[in-house]
């Protein structure tokens, strides 16, 4: 269910204040005042839902500066970007794009707005919440986007022995995560990452993953009426906001494999 600018305020307000009080690592200075971020939210959120591809993309900071991915996917953000190899990236796309669509007599189509990749200088928590909810709210896919899959299911393949039976495709990606625990978890400063937090929500909204060779991808499960409560609920419970990496881990060990089991003790 998509919501207008009065119910997504109203869904926001039903918040109280747990957005910042449940987020304390993300200070009350980059928080700044409450009625901007909820504007910049309500924009990030309608730009999301109104996503034309249906499809948004998950992954590392690393995503935002693959100019393939950013040509291909676009960018979705309301308050533009500040990052100098982001914003060259995206000026070297756009006057690509313009000499093509010139050609053709047609605008070049924009890289920054409604596209799928978030990135935007207004990020805060709610913000990142919002890309998922309009995505949810949008019925639109969700795929996660590492370019470092390719290259270890290649590796595990040429470890099999002559003769011998490679590894289903389930225990590949179980293999991957394993192998590189930092995915949800950073290790250095001892808190769970942003895609942590993205899976317990798509788990939350009912969204089942779909392992194939070299691509993981979300599906919606229809019309929904979730909310900021609701994801909010779903954090905490999931152990993010405690920094319990127990519970984190095997949260989103459920959603990719249906056991918490897979990812547990890495």
């Amino acid at each position: 269910m998509a919501w207008n600018s009065l119910q997504f305020m109203q869904h926001l307000n039903a918040c109280g204040n747990r957005y910042e009080a449940e987020n304390c690592w993300f200070g009350k200075k980059s928080w700044g005042e409450q009625h901007r971020y909820a504007l910049n939210a309500w924009r990030l959120y309608r730009l999301t839902l109104r996503n034309s591809l249906g499809m948004l993309l998950l992954g590392s900071a690393k995503i935002r500066k693959d100019e393939a991915l950013i040509a291909s996917f676009g960018l979705a953000s309301g308050g533009g970007i500040t990052d100098p190899e982001e914003v060259k990236i995206v000026q070297s796309i756009e006057a690509q794009r313009k000499g093509m669509r010139e050609q053709a007599g047609q605008p070049p189509a924009k890289v920054l707005g409604s596209g799928s990749i978030l990135n935007d200088k207004d990020w805060s928590p709610l913000l990142n919440d919002c890309y998922i909810i309009g995505g949810v709210h949008g019925g639109h896919e969700f795929h996660l986007a590492e370019d470092s899959v390719d290259a270890h299911f290649t590796a595990l393949d040429q470890k099999v022995r002559p003769g011998g039976k490679p590894l289903d495709t389930t225990a590949k990606w179980v293999d991957y995560f394993r192998s590189n625990p930092g995915t949800f978890w950073d290790d250095r400063i001892g808190v769970p990452r942003i895609l942590a937090r993205e899976m317990v929500g798509l788990k939350a909204f009912g969204y089942r993953a779909t392992l194939k060779p070299q691509q993981l991808s979300f599906t919606s499960p229809g019309a929904t009426d979730d909310s900021f409560q609701a994801y909010l609920d779903a954090i905490v419970s999931a152990g993010i906001v405690s920094k319990n990496r127990t519970v984190v881990l095997d949260s989103v060990s459920k959603l990719l494999f249906g056991t918490a089991d897979a990812l547990r003790g890495i």
